[in-house]
């Protein structure tokens, strides 16, 4: 069992080598191509762009191990979108996913004090559209397989996770 309030959220170093090794993996997965989409085998190179390119893209870690990634993304004067978070297979079950999607909703609501947030669920991912639903989100619109969620405000369970978790 994974203690949340030891899950630390800090933004990606695109000059730490484990940082990038990590995403790396993660990317070039093929068991994540069902989350993510196949977009070809990354390099380094592209690794460190992608950082460097998005200011809020974010990594959890846990007793010093990386257990996950978010970010946020298409941010607009009013709106922007949660990435697709992704947990280890090994830390999934303990609530680490809405606790870095709930820290960047707060992002997007306090810093960059957007009224509306997007995310992008595949279909076939149960866990994760069940995950945003319970913090508020309601699907918008399903295209080719991704089901498009919105979120006004945070739904009463969400409020009461911030609370217990100083969120």
């Amino acid at each position: 069992m994974i203690d949340l309030e030891k899950v630390e959220l800090r933004q990606a170093d695109p000059g730490n080598f484990k940082d990038i090794a990590y995403l790396l993996a993660i990317k070039n997965d093929p068991e994540n191509y069902q989350y993510y989409g196949k977009s070809g085998i990354w390099t380094k190179d592209q690794i460190v762009e992608f950082i460097k390119k998005e200011r809020f893209l974010f990594i959890a870690e846990y007793d010093g191990k990386r257990i996950g990634r978010i970010g946020l993304y298409d941010i607009k004067k009013d709106s922007a979108r949660v990435g697709r978070t992704f947990v280890n297979e090994d830390c999934r079950g303990n609530q680490i996913g809405a606790l870095m999607t709930l820290k960047m909703i707060q992002i997007a609501y306090h810093q960059l004090n957007v009224k509306t947030v997007y995310c992008e669920v595949r279909a076939s991912n149960n866990a994760s559209y069940k995950m945003h639903q319970r913090l508020g989100f309601y699907p918008i619109r399903t295209k080719k397989g991704t089901i498009y969620m919105q979120l006004d405000k945070l739904s009463r369970n969400a409020k009461d996770f911030c609370e217990r978790y100083g969120i």
